[in-house]
């Protein structure tokens, strides 16, 4: 009896408000500690998150979903990456085919720019390519030629009106292990001292143009521009270095607030400041602090809109990831200390997040149970 009042004690915790509770600023919104002698619920069954807040499953079912569109029009989008397939979110959760890739490697992104929808494809025999998804789920490929072999990875829509995509570094982390530097379409190449680096490219929008915008990144897994026009970067530095998904000493990933040219430490110093290591003197620059650290695999990263107040100031960062506890969490990256503070528990494997254009809603996708959940402020 008193395991069952428990159960009901923690459940209103997470899913109701009290009579008359206002919209919360998000100021101070963090997981309240567990009830005790409360079970957790089953991992990924429902998600766990401080008063004021509720959750519930728009759609099930999505299979490896890797990125969350939404458009200006309130319309959501999910990618999913193996089937390379963008899938429309219907009322009452139906899930419609938009579009799908011809086996030129899983889709790994997509972003909305100008109205119009783009997909990032990993890359097969056609290599890496940005799609755009136009009327009735019609594929044209941008002429931007990209790295192949599974290394493209998240897109997002710039400020600048250019695409940013992500790639990944071909290598891991030994100093002597040879890797060749990234070459573009045209000659151009994403050099320096430090090979086997991963980076973010700038792409114009008809794909005719493509810069380097920063790299010394291991593997960027999303992007996310603040309002004041700062791309953040989500980078997981240690998946794949010593065996397994969460090794015995895994370093935490990386939140990088992102500046053009900068090098980012991949692989030599990571994190490392240079003032620290007197050999890095030599190396492109001194690698930057990153903004936040993650205690576990990160996934992605979003923002808090200007439109919204709900979740926090405006540009207040995101961050989903897999704790190394086995659930996955959405955490408050704290860009001006450096660390984070629970906000959302009990995920399964998230994988992807975006807020509403309004800002009213945050939409979480769980690759572990296929679920989509929508996270909303009490009024």
């Amino acid at each position: 009896m008193r395991r069952g009042l428990a159960l009901v004690l923690a459940a209103g915790l997470v899913a109701c408000a009290p009579a008359g509770e206002e919209r919360p600023s998000g100021l101070a919104s963090v997981l309240p500690p567990p009830v005790p002698g409360a079970l957790p619920p089953p991992v990924g069954s429902e998600l766990v998150m401080p008063l004021g807040y509720g959750a519930n499953v728009v759609a099930a079912d999505l299979v490896d979903p890797r990125a969350v569109v939404i458009s200006p029009s309130g319309q959501v989008y999910v990618v999913e990456g193996t089937s390379a397939r963008l899938t429309r979110v219907e009322a009452g959760g139906t899930l419609f085919p938009v579009a799908t890739g011809g086996g030129n490697g899983p889709w790994t992104g997509a972003a909305m720019l100008d109205g119009r929808l783009y997909v990032a494809e990993a890359g097969g025999p056609l290599g890496g390519r940005i799609l755009e998804i136009g009327d009735h789920g019609a594929i044209a490929a941008l002429p931007a030629r990209l790295p192949a072999g599974g290394l493209l990875g998240p897109l997002a829509a710039g400020p600048d009106g250019w695409l940013y995509v992500g790639v990944a570094s071909p290598g891991r982390a030994g100093r002597d292990i040879p890797c060749r530097n990234l070459r573009l379409a045209g000659g151009g190449e994403i050099s320096g001292t430090v090979p086997c680096t991963g980076s973010v490219l700038r792409i114009s929008r008809d794909g005719r143009r493509i810069e380097a915008y920063a790299w010394g990144f291991r593997r960027p897994v999303s992007l996310a521009f603040t309002p004041s026009g700062q791309l953040l970067v989500a980078d997981d530095v240690t998946e794949g270095v010593g065996g397994g998904k969460f090794p015995a000493e895994r370093a935490p990933d990386m939140l990088w607030a992102a500046v053009p040219g900068l090098w980012y430490g991949w692989p030599q110093a990571a994190g490392e400041l240079a003032s620290s290591e007197p050999e890095l003197a030599a190396l492109p620059n001194p690698p930057p602090a990153p903004a936040a650290t993650i205690p576990g695999r990160v996934a992605a990263v979003t923002v808090v809109p200007e439109s919204t107040r709900a979740f926090g100031p405006a540009g207040r960062p995101l961050v989903v990831f897999d704790a190394p506890s086995g659930t996955g969490q959405v955490t408050i990256a704290d860009t001006a200390n450096g660390g984070e503070k629970r906000f959302i528990g009990n995920l399964a494997d998230p994988s992807a997040l975006a807020f509403a254009p309004n800002g009213t809603a945050l939409w979480i996708a769980d690759a572990g149970t296929g679920r989509l959940w929508k996270v909303t402020a009490f009024q």
